[in-house]
């Protein structure tokens, strides 16, 4: 394995660390001034950098691609990344309120939503597909889909494991 390759993988970890603590640290602040929240959110921002810079170093390394290979799939994957994060946001802003307090209307128009989130979800990936497959291969492009998800299960358990020490 190239020795570039295990340093990226390294600094994606502490990067996912020192993220997931920054993160956790801007949320436990409560000071309301618009000074500390415009700080926070600056200190937010940058957390969420860390996070996808890290989370694109675990791609490049479970692929095991050259330099040339992902900063031909990088732009890519960002336009790809941007537009799933556009659908995922109006899809949450829809309903903010606590699910135990719906009535039965709420509820199904709640679900309903999510549905179609999931619809539209599911066009992006469709839409992108022959896009990744310029750069990757159909098995390529299958390892990217598996590293998201392996990326985002260590991001929960590794919120999970600090907010067990915070509590204990």
């Amino acid at each position: 394995m190239n020795i570039l390759k295990i340093k990226t993988c390294v600094k994606g970890f502490f990067l996912l660390g020192l993220t997931s603590l920054s993160l956790q640290t801007i949320d436990a602040q409560t000071q309301r001034n618009p000074v500390q929240r415009q700080k926070r959110q600056a200190m937010r921002q940058e957390a969420i950098n860390r996070l996808q810079e890290a989370k694109w170093s675990f791609i490049i390394y479970r692929l095991n691609l050259s330099e040339e290979r992902s900063n031909q799939l990088l732009p890519i994957y960002k336009a790809f990344e941007a537009e799933k994060k556009d659908i995922m946001m109006s899809g949450m802003s829809q309903f903010k309120g606590n699910k135990d307090s719906m009535d039965d209307s709420q509820a199904e128009a709640f679900i309903n939503a999510r549905q179609e989130n999931a619809q539209k979800l599911l066009d992006l990936r469709e839409k992108y597909k022959p896009k990744f497959l310029t750069v990757l291969s159909a098995k390529e492009l299958l390892i990217l889909v598996t590293a998201e998800q392996d990326f985002a299960m260590k991001i929960m358990m590794e919120k999970q494991r600090r907010k067990a020490n915070v509590t204990n």
